[in-house]
């Protein structure tokens, strides 16, 4: 299994020529895997074993795993639900989301991939397991495309998720502020929850932007409808693309956001 790889369409030779062009947007540790979000594609490898000497175990369940996307990201966020039980190195069996911003031309999208749990998978750890395809030892199966897709504005940035599903991101709108009309830099709040289905529900009905009927209950974005934060910023912040708000970060444990400006002056927010 080692170096095995499951890319839609492309080798593995193909797909290393293109790895300068294909930059890391964000990783995360889920159990003991690591997922990994790339420009163009998404990875899987396995944590590697390590003994006492620091040296690397020669296990049956190296994998390397990756597809491709369907458009380029340019930044790409990861929410998966931490494990309650004593299994928490396995994969979680919940749906775990990756949410990308992706600029074609001029439109500008948010997509939302889930990876769905891989029901039929096996162990490749033990040795009578040796020898089996990528498909049977993933953890989940890849997506044959993206499970919704938002149109977000040009000026968006600054891709968050905590692990309780509450995220964000920054862009610019219009403000009332004393009866006038002003350009801010604005924080937009979402929430990614499990949808819920009564009986005679689908989906769509639950989340109308949801692209397909998926076989196991998706994780369900939900995006405030007032901004959670806003500062308004001159014609020349927004023409030179130079904001007085720089960044954001988000704690999740107990709901606040850190938001930093060019001076060096941090507000910490609640984020309920």
């Amino acid at each position: 299994m080692h170096g095995d790889h499951l890319a839609m369409g492309e080798t593995f030779e193909e797909l290393s020529i293109r790895q300068n062009a294909n930059n890391v947007l964000t990783a995360k540790f889920i159990g003991d895997y690591l997922l990994i979000v790339r420009t163009r594609s998404i990875e899987l490898h396995t944590v590697p074993e390590w003994s006492v000497e620091k040296q690397v175990f020669e296990t049956y369940g190296c994998i390397y795993s990756s597809m491709l996307t369907e458009s380029i990201a340019n930044e790409a966020a990861i929410f998966a639900r931490p494990r309650t039980d004593d299994r928490y190195h396995n994969w979680p069996t919940d749906s775990v989301s990756i949410l990308s911003r992706c600029t074609i031309g001029e439109s500008t999208t948010v997509r939302q991939y889930d990876l769905l749990p891989n029901l039929k998978k096996k162990e490749p750890r033990s040795p009578e397991n040796k020898g089996l395809t990528s498909v049977e030892v993933l953890p989940f199966v890849y997506p044959a495309e993206y499970t919704r897709i938002l149109d977000v504005a040009p000026s968006s940035c600054e891709l968050h998720i905590g692990a309780r599903g509450k995220g964000f991101w920054i862009q610019t709108r219009n403000v009332v502020t004393r009866h006038s009309e002003h350009p801010a830099r604005c924080l937009i709040g979402f929430d990614i929850t499990k949808a819920r289905l009564e009986e005679g529900q689908t989906l769509q009905t639950v989340d109308p932007t949801a692209k397909r009927e998926p076989r196991i209950v998706d994780n369900v974005l939900r995006v405030c409808e007032e901004d959670i934060y806003a500062r308004t910023c001159s014609m020349g912040e927004v023409f030179w693309k130079k904001y007085s708000l720089v960044s954001a970060d988000l704690e999740d444990t107990v709901g606040r956001i850190a938001v930093g400006d060019r001076d060096g002056m941090v507000e910490v927010l609640d984020y309920v």
